[in-house]
């Protein structure tokens, strides 16, 4: 009867030590933003450099393939979860580039292959704790000054 006991005393704490560790991890994973569910986001910029005297709200460098693409980000919003675009922008900000760009060529390919100063919006899913920007739509947009319909 002694020794039952002593086996479910151990077999409990064995438990509760896997649990305790499960949590220890998941909750610095959450707290530094590594874990999470997918975020959907629109961003409306252009391509190149800020324009002089402007800052934006944020100056990415987007990798397709082997190309990086400067892309300067004038309006943002969160499709999915909650919070604010800039929170994605400061989490990948430290790193180079700041985001991959996936997603079928069709897609992707015209905004890998477009012209320095034209304005781009780009729909995209990601996931905390990547920089592969999962791209749904991608495509140009009239000018700045330009009317819009």
């Amino acid at each position: 009867m002694v020794g039952h006991s002593s086996t479910r005393s151990r077999r409990i704490r064995g438990i509760l030590t896997a649990m305790v560790i499960v949590a220890v991890v998941s909750g610095a994973g959450m707290v530094e933003g590594r874990i999470g569910p997918p975020v959907r986001f629109r961003m409306n910029g252009y391509v190149g450099a800020p324009h002089e005297g402007r800052t934006e709200q944020a100056d990415l460098k987007l990798r397709w393939k082997s190309t990086d693409i400067r892309f300067q980000v004038t309006k943002s919003l969160l499709l999915s979860g909650g919070g604010f675009a800039s929170t994605i922008f400061d989490r990948v900000r430290p790193y180079d580039p700041n985001f991959f760009l996936r997603g079928p060529d069709e897609i992707v390919a015209p905004f890998g292959h477009a012209a320095p100063g034209t304005s781009w919006q780009i729909i995209a899913l990601w996931r905390p704790g990547t920089r592969d920007l999962m791209v749904s739509s991608a495509h140009p947009e009239p000018a700045s000054g330009s009317p819009q319909h």
